[in-house]
């Protein structure tokens, strides 16, 4: 009887200390103090001394590179009021602890070090992205996009640029800064019974490479432009006709500080693209010309219209109704880039690039 004794009294024992277990570990969890997603971003705003009313809405997300932590963006608005599309915004980024709470990195950038302004072209979306950008072995970025767009009908525009952050003690570093990684632009005819809209979108994929700059993987952009012509088709239906006119790449690599773009990949993509654009965009993405002229192919003369001359069929320079834009920018200090336009009437078409050695003599 002694040994049935002893083992009842020990199944008696086992069965207590369970209890007891399962009942320390309830009460633990009814005194823990559950954390909302409300209560962190309240207490962020009171932490960093900004009232609700002076924020653009608070975004959060959990870490890519850490389950347990937050990542809070805080765009807090500039002077006194939120004015409609006429703003700028300071950027805060916080990444916590997500079970207490407790502030770990800090980071912020008023509108003028960001680029977060809103006017003309105003902030439609402030978004986080938590993809897996493994810059090193052991660092980790996140990135955060904005997209702007404008409210012309006429003209439609909108963007979106990049930028990347890595933790650095209790900060961040921005190690990309303001990258474009879309753009949508073109020319839309809004009458109620036109069909007509050329629209010209550019979308730049980024993919982190094996080869190392600085300690820091590369970065490859993979570059997509798409052409989009609204027309009417057979059953006088208007319809768009997309296509993809050129693809390219680049590289983008780690300068000890940030990330810029390889010149060499860089120049050799801008020449290509040069080729794809209209002379309107190009502007936009080279900036003021150095010297414009404008003639008529029929008089092109000299060797430096060589080859703007040679796109055409004696017989189409002989007729003397090409008109052709002459557009030249600085390169660089040693260089010039020439482009020649065929201007048509609702565009210009881009014919042949030249890029020329300053002081050349033709």
């Amino acid at each position: 009887m002694s040994i049935i004794y002893i083992k009842q009294k020990s199944s008696y024992n086992v069965i207590l200390l369970f209890i007891l277990w399962v009942f320390a570990l309830t009460s633990c969890a009814q005194n823990r103090k559950i954390i909302t997603q409300e209560t962190i971003i309240n207490n962020t705003l009171k932490e960093l001394n900004i009232g609700k009313s002076k924020t653009d809405g608070v975004l959060s997300k959990v870490s890519p590179s850490n389950s347990k932590e937050t990542i809070i963006i805080v765009p807090e608005v500039e002077g006194d009021t939120l004015e409609p599309y006429d703003y700028s915004l300071t950027s805060h980024i916080v990444i916590l602890n997500a079970a207490t709470g407790e502030i770990k990195n800090y980071f912020s950038e008023n509108s003028k070090a960001n680029d977060w302004f809103s006017g003309a072209e105003f902030i439609d979306n402030i978004s986080i992205d938590t993809k897996m950008y493994k810059l090193t072995k052991n660092k980790v970025a996140f990135g955060i996009n904005v997209s702007s767009r404008t409210m012309s009908q006429p003209n439609p525009y909108n963007s979106t640029y990049f930028s990347l952050y890595i933790k650095e003690g209790n900060t961040l570093k921005k190690v990309l800064n303001h990258f474009m990684v879309y753009e949508y632009s073109g020319i839309v005819n809004v009458n109620m019974n036109a069909c007509y809209a050329d629209i010209e979108s550019e979308k730049n994929e980024l993919v982190v490479t094996r080869s190392i700059t600085n300690g820091y993987y590369d970065i490859l952009v993979k570059k997509t432009i798409t052409q989009i012509n609204y027309h009417k088709d057979e059953n006088d239906e208007c319809n768009p006709e997309g296509k993809i006119i050129f693809t390219g790449k680049t590289i983008l690599k780690f300068n000890g500080e940030k990330y810029k773009e390889d010149e060499n990949s860089k120049d050799s993509l801008q020449t290509k693209q040069l080729l794809f654009f209209t002379e309107t965009k190009a502007i936009k993405k080279l900036g003021t010309p150095s010297s414009t002229e404008q003639f008529i192919l029929n008089d092109a003369q000299g060797e430096f219209r060589n080859g703007i001359s040679d796109k055409y069929t004696l017989e189409e320079r002989q007729s003397e109704s090409i008109v052709i834009d002459e557009i030249t920018w600085q390169k660089d200090k040693n260089t010039w880039v020439t482009v020649w336009y065929e201007v048509q009437q609702e565009k210009s078409i881009p014919k042949h690039v030249f890029i020329w050695k300053k002081g050349t003599e033709f």
